[in-house]
């Protein structure tokens, strides 16, 4: 039930839902008709956004092409 409230409370929840359970950040366990959603790491690292911060800081050496690429789909880099 709150698995459902939360989807319907934030517009881009299946987005951040999604990689979050393919990083293998989170896991959702089934009990009957109720979903509960559970950590199975203690502390993250989200290398998309240490990519960002440091294509903001242009230090972009960290961050190869095939990798921008990935961003400019996800609209999340912009060629300007």
């Amino acid at each position: 039930m709150l698995f459902i409230s939360l989807q319907n409370g934030l517009p881009n929840f299946k987005v951040g839902f999604s990689k979050a359970m393919s990083c293998g950040w989170i896991k959702v366990t089934r009990q009957g008709k109720d979903s509960f959603v559970t950590r199975k790491v203690d502390s993250i690292s989200d290398m998309v956004q240490e990519h960002l911060r440091h294509i903001q800081a242009g230090s972009t050496f960290e961050v190869d092409e095939g990798q921008k690429q990935e961003y400019r789909k996800r609209k999340l880099l912009q060629e300007m």
